[in-house]
Protein backbone atom coordinates (compact mmCIF):
# COMPACT_ATOMS: atom_id res chain seq x y z
CA UNK A 1 0.00 0.00 0.00
CA UNK A 2 1.09 3.68 -0.84
CA UNK A 3 0.33 6.17 2.02
CA UNK A 4 -0.49 9.96 0.33
CA UNK A 5 2.28 12.04 1.67
CA UNK A 6 1.79 16.05 2.35
CA UNK A 7 2.03 16.88 -1.28
CA UNK A 8 0.32 19.16 -3.84
CA UNK A 9 0.87 16.34 -6.35
CA UNK A 10 -2.05 13.99 -7.15
CA UNK A 11 -0.64 10.13 -7.03
CA UNK A 12 -0.38 9.19 -10.60
CA UNK A 13 2.18 11.93 -12.05
CA UNK A 14 4.73 13.51 -10.36
CA UNK A 15 8.01 14.93 -11.75
CA UNK A 16 7.11 14.36 -15.53
CA UNK A 17 6.58 11.02 -14.87
CA UNK A 18 3.37 9.01 -15.66
CA UNK A 19 2.77 5.73 -12.82
CA UNK A 20 -0.40 4.25 -12.60
CA UNK A 21 -2.08 4.02 -8.98
CA UNK A 22 -2.42 0.80 -6.89
CA UNK A 23 -3.07 1.82 -3.82
CA UNK A 24 -3.64 4.88 -2.04
CA UNK A 25 -4.89 6.19 1.04
CA UNK A 26 -5.24 9.61 2.45
CA UNK A 27 -3.29 10.46 5.71
CA UNK A 28 -6.06 12.94 6.61
CA UNK A 29 -8.43 10.74 6.74
CA UNK A 30 -8.15 8.18 9.80
CA UNK A 31 -9.59 5.06 11.16
CA UNK A 32 -10.21 4.28 14.80
CA UNK A 33 -7.12 2.23 14.39
CA UNK A 34 -5.02 5.23 13.76
CA UNK A 35 -4.33 3.83 10.16
CA UNK A 36 -4.93 6.01 7.58
CA UNK A 37 -8.66 5.25 6.59
CA UNK A 38 -9.64 4.55 2.55
CA UNK A 39 -11.41 7.15 0.98
CA UNK A 40 -14.11 5.39 -0.91
CA UNK A 41 -15.08 8.05 -3.76
CA UNK A 42 -12.06 9.16 -5.97
CA UNK A 43 -12.65 11.46 -9.06
CA UNK A 44 -10.08 11.49 -12.21
CA UNK A 45 -7.95 14.69 -12.79
CA UNK A 46 -5.62 15.41 -15.99
CA UNK A 47 -3.08 18.33 -15.98
CA UNK A 48 -2.13 20.40 -18.57
CA UNK A 49 0.51 17.58 -20.60
CA UNK A 50 -2.85 15.14 -20.63
CA UNK A 51 -1.65 12.94 -17.80
CA UNK A 52 -4.24 11.48 -15.50
CA UNK A 53 -4.30 10.17 -11.97
CA UNK A 54 -7.33 9.80 -9.52
CA UNK A 55 -7.48 11.62 -6.29
CA UNK A 56 -9.82 11.45 -3.53
CA UNK A 57 -12.90 13.69 -4.26
CA UNK A 58 -13.41 15.20 -0.95
CA UNK A 59 -9.92 17.02 -1.52
CA UNK A 60 -9.33 20.30 -3.30
CA UNK A 61 -7.64 19.65 -6.45
CA UNK A 62 -4.35 21.17 -6.48
CA UNK A 63 -2.99 23.56 -8.71
CA UNK A 64 -2.18 21.99 -12.39
CA UNK A 65 -4.88 19.38 -12.00
CA UNK A 66 -8.59 19.54 -13.24
CA UNK A 67 -11.12 17.39 -12.81
CA UNK A 68 -11.84 15.02 -16.33
CA UNK A 69 -15.54 14.39 -15.17
CA UNK A 70 -15.34 10.95 -14.18
CA UNK A 71 -15.84 10.26 -10.49
CA UNK A 72 -16.09 6.68 -8.86
CA UNK A 73 -14.80 4.01 -6.70
CA UNK A 74 -10.91 3.85 -6.87
CA UNK A 75 -10.48 0.75 -9.29
CA UNK A 76 -13.45 2.40 -11.41
CA UNK A 77 -11.54 5.20 -11.83
CA UNK A 78 -8.37 3.15 -12.77
CA UNK A 79 -10.63 1.20 -15.47
CA UNK A 80 -11.78 4.68 -16.92
CA UNK A 81 -8.38 5.63 -16.81
CA UNK A 82 -7.06 2.37 -18.42
CA UNK A 83 -9.70 2.92 -21.71
CA UNK A 84 -8.98 6.73 -22.21
CA UNK A 85 -5.16 7.04 -21.56
CA UNK A 86 -3.89 5.46 -24.86
CA UNK A 87 -0.97 7.20 -25.54
CA UNK A 88 1.22 7.78 -22.11
CA UNK A 89 3.68 10.59 -23.29
CA UNK A 90 2.99 14.10 -22.18
CA UNK A 91 1.18 16.05 -24.78
CA UNK A 92 3.68 18.27 -25.57
CA UNK A 93 6.10 15.37 -27.42
CA UNK A 94 2.65 14.11 -28.70
CA UNK A 95 1.62 17.45 -30.01
CA UNK A 96 3.99 18.97 -33.30
CA UNK A 97 4.85 22.60 -32.62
Amino acid sequence: MIERADTDIPFGAHLGFAIRLHDVSCGSERADSGEPAKMSTYRIVVNHEEQFSIWPSTMELPAGWRPEGFEGSRQDCLARIDEVWTDMRPASIRQPA
